[in-house]
């Protein structure tokens, strides 16, 4: 199951100005790292990548932020999110669709277009809004310019994985890898929701984040 929202990603050219805006907003850096480009993270890219820069970022009371970027290109594809404070737009050309994805994921209603991921902590909780939009799915992509992904804890990631995808809900899915972030063994997969919304389950090894 997931526990709540780990972070929002945002991939960035200049990932020092995005830190800053943060830093000065009262968010703490607590680690940089520089990581080799996973090959299960190719086909959610839009085009060829070989490695990530990150600053993780974190507040007592609002979700923690990790910021990316990749050295050898500057950002390109395509993304559904914008992140507005403490809210994630989503624009969402299958509201009702993406709607029951987002419920399948363990946020509950808040409005009609509101999710929310309701977690003990402060820094686990976060509203996800969907604005409907007309069209097909874009084609996504984690390296695209600005929010990209959005993490959730999962504390069984294959079960997770494999419940998710019984919903028929999911355009594309990962299946799950082992990375070490941080000093910190963590098990990722992705997924992708019915209007192009891209997630990322994270399960941590030892503690959490």
């Amino acid at each position: 199951m997931t526990v709540g929202v780990a972070q929002v990603v945002i991939n960035a050219e200049d990932r020092d100005a995005v830190c800053r805006s943060y830093l000065t907003g009262g968010w703490k850096e607590t680690f940089r790292a520089r990581l080799p480009n996973h090959p299960a993270k190719v086909p959610f890219q839009a085009i060829k990548r070989t490695t990530l820069d990150m600053s993780h970022l974190t507040s007592a009371a609002r979700s923690s932020v990790e910021v990316t970027c990749y050295i050898d290109n500057p950002p390109a594809g395509a993304t559904v999110y914008e992140l507005d404070g403490a809210v994630v737009r989503l624009r969402a050309c299958e509201p009702r669709a993406s709607r029951a994805f987002w419920c399948a994921l363990g946020f509950a209603h808040r409005g009609e277009n509101i999710l929310e991921a309701r977690a003990i902590l402060p820094a686990w909780q976060l509203q996800v809004a969907l604005l409907p939009s007309s069209g097909d799915p874009p084609h996504t992509s984690v390296d695209a310019d600005g929010c990209v992904l959005v993490t959730l804890l999962t504390t069984a990631i294959e079960r997770e994985l494999d419940r998710l995808a019984g919903t028929d809900l999911l355009l594309r899915h990962t299946s799950a890898w082992e990375e070490q972030v941080g000093g910190r063994g963590v098990t990722v997969a992705f997924v992708e929701g019915p209007s192009g919304e891209l997630v990322e389950l994270l399960e941590i090894s030892r503690g959490v984040r």
